[in-house]
């Protein structure tokens, strides 16, 4: 269930019906809201509220809120804390509503779990990892002058489906992965970037819904 519905589904009874009938038989109530969302936290809890009305089977017992979008908390970083500390503030305004808020960086999960990262992939985050920290941050942000250095050159030609696939804070994890002397290949990768998105903590949760 996501904060902001769209127009369609606002004006659409059926469509509204449909998500009431949904909430009443789901094992488990996901309540997402966007880590780059301008909106007040009183505006989620009202959201929340609305969306949950009149639904004795909506509680803190099977309700969990999924900040997504929280690699964007990051910054210019590869910090997962201000995503925690986002979520935990989320938590203290819904209260009693949910039993956790779980921060998860949705592009990253999906991309890991997709098995969206190719071979070509990898190989382009090392290009990028041979670049000196001050080349690699300006490619971060931007491939203006690239073609004029064949280093830059080279790891750019997949910048754009690198930072669609992970964001720059996927690639800054990647990349430090690559400093880091561990084996860097599709499978490490992988795990390390599901590890770090917050996907395994979400499951967690849901598990432990499920167990109750």
């Amino acid at each position: 269930l996501e904060t902001n519905p769209t127009s369609a589904q606002a004006e659409s009874g059926s469509g509204a019906g449909a998500e009431a009938i949904a909430i009443e038989q789901a094992d488990a109530l996901l309540f997402a809201m966007a880590g780059d969302a301008v909106a007040e936290d009183q505006d989620a809890l009202e959201a929340f509220e609305r969306r949950f009305d009149g639904s004795a089977h909506a509680s803190a017992v099977n309700a969990i809120g999924v900040l997504t979008k929280a690699d964007l908390l990051a910054a210019d970083g590869a910090q997962w804390e201000p995503a925690v500390q986002r979520a935990a503030a989320l938590r203290d305004v819904l209260g009693s509503l949910v039993s956790a808020v779980v921060p998860v960086a949705s592009r990253i999960a999906e991309s890991v779990n997709t098995g969206a990262l190719s071979a070509d992939d990898l190989e382009a985050l090392m290009l990028w990892a041979r670049l000196e920290p001050a080349r690699r941050e300006r490619l971060l942000y931007s491939t203006e002058g690239s073609e004029l250095d064949p280093e830059i050159s080279a790891a750019a030609e997949h910048r754009e489906r690198l930072l669609a696939l992970l964001g720059r804070y996927g690639v800054r994890l990647a990349l430090e992965l690559a400093d880091s002397g561990d084996p860097f290949n599709q499978v490490t990768l992988a795990r390390r970037l599901r590890e770090l998105s917050g996907i395994g903590e979400l499951r967690r949760q849901i598990g432990g819904i499920q167990l109750r």
